[in-house]
């Protein structure tokens, strides 16, 4: 993985774009990195697999959202949300685990800004449940970019209508008052 960190931050001190990050960001490379998301669990681990990602998608400016679209094709929002559930949900939160899911949920952002269909991938994959647990995170980080997370799906009609078909999630989004947060 730092190997991989290293060589998505080449284009960095590189003037002119490089033969070989055009084979990482080739789909095999992508894919690769997406299940072993999905897989994976160690922190660190999975904090360099984002940060490559990160550099991936900042390498390519030009190209960044049809980038960030095929990583959603290859299930990344699916893998992130599963891995935040995991996450929010253990028993054991160490520091890396915590700085894990603020580097989740800064992903997620990243990639749900300005774009339906990541919100409708979260809608579609049941995950809502998941980002009102984020929203309930004694992390800060974690909570506020949940919370704008959240406010994102809102915009989604079909999300409108779930809030109050769901039984569990309305009063869930109800005990969000009660947090002392601004």
């Amino acid at each position: 993985v730092d190997c991989l960190v290293h060589i998505t931050k080449l284009q960095d001190i590189h003037p002119q774009p490089l033969d070989h990050c055009h084979m990482v960001r080739s789909d095999e490379v992508l894919i690769a990195i997406v299940e072993v998301l999905g897989a994976e669990t160690d922190a660190e681990l999975l904090l360099g697999l984002l940060k490559s990602i990160t550099s991936l998608v900042g390498l390519v400016r030009h190209d960044a959202k049809r980038l960030k679209q095929r990583l959603c094709d290859f299930g990344l929002v699916d893998r992130l949300l599963d891995q935040a559930k995991r996450l929010v949900l253990s028993e054991q939160q160490t520091a890396s685990s915590l700085d894990l899911v603020a580097q989740v949920v800064k992903m997620l952002a990243l990639h749900a800004n300005r774009s339906k269909a990541v919100l409708e991938i979260i809608h579609a994959t049941g995950h809502e449940r998941t980002v009102v647990l984020l929203c309930k995170s004694q992390e800060r980080k974690v909570r506020r970019g949940a919370a704008r997370l959240l406010g994102r799906l809102s915009t989604l009609v079909a999300w409108k209508r779930s809030v109050g078909s769901d039984p569990d999630l309305l009063p869930l989004l109800l005990s969000m008052c009660k947090i002392d947060d601004t």
